[in-house]
């Protein structure tokens, strides 16, 4: 049986005694895993979660046949394949009871309409390349304008432009393909 190596074997009872650093260090772990993985905001948190408490059963039982930091990474990639089989397994519901019909209020469908539109856009984005996740992320979730962008990652504004762009329609033709799929099956 492999042994734990000391930094491994110190962080591990660190985490376990509820010290802060290891907490933090094994946390930024697992988020790092979740965000690359989960694009839906409403699931990271969820996410980051579940991860946390399966690591936390899961490192009395470290055996050290890797390190800690792959050990607990690929829990954290487990969940998160977990809850994008199940989202898939189970389509969002929409209730419509209970729903006013006026002059200024959309319609049933065009509410139901809007959420498989967005559904499918989620969809989209999950499947989308990592780079293109991350800037995505970078101009919706931080707001961040292409100049700022551009200064992070350390590259021309031209070439955040163009990779906006390519990434656009990369996202839109891929829309189109499950709009059109989904249109065509029923």
């Amino acid at each position: 049986m492999p042994k734990i190596n000391r930094e491994d074997s110190i962080l591990i009872e660190g985490y376990l005694a509820g010290k802060p650093a290891a907490i933090d260090r094994i946390n930024t772990w697992i988020s790092s895993v979740v965000r690359h993985v989960i694009w839906d905001i409403d699931s990271v948190d969820d996410a980051r979660q579940d991860a946390w408490l399966n690591v936390a059963r899961a490192l009395p039982k470290f055996e050290g046949r890797c390190r800690l930091k792959t050990y607990v990474c690929k829990i954290a990639s487990y969940v998160c394949l977990n809850i994008i089989r199940d989202r898939q397994r189970r389509p969002e519901l929409v209730d419509i009871d209970g729903v006013e019909i006026g002059a200024d209020s959309p319609s049933p469908i065009d509410e139901v309409e809007a959420k498989e539109c967005l559904r499918i856009m989620k969809t989209v984005i999950a499947q989308a390349a990592a780079p293109c996740r991350d800037l995505w992320r970078l101009i919706a979730d931080e707001g961040l304008p292409y100049d700022k962008i551009a200064e992070i990652m350390s590259i021309e504004l031209g070439t955040v432009k163009s990779r906006v762009s390519r990434c656009r329609e990369k996202a839109l033709a891929l829309f189109r393909k499950y709009y059109d799929d989904r249109n065509s099956s029923k």
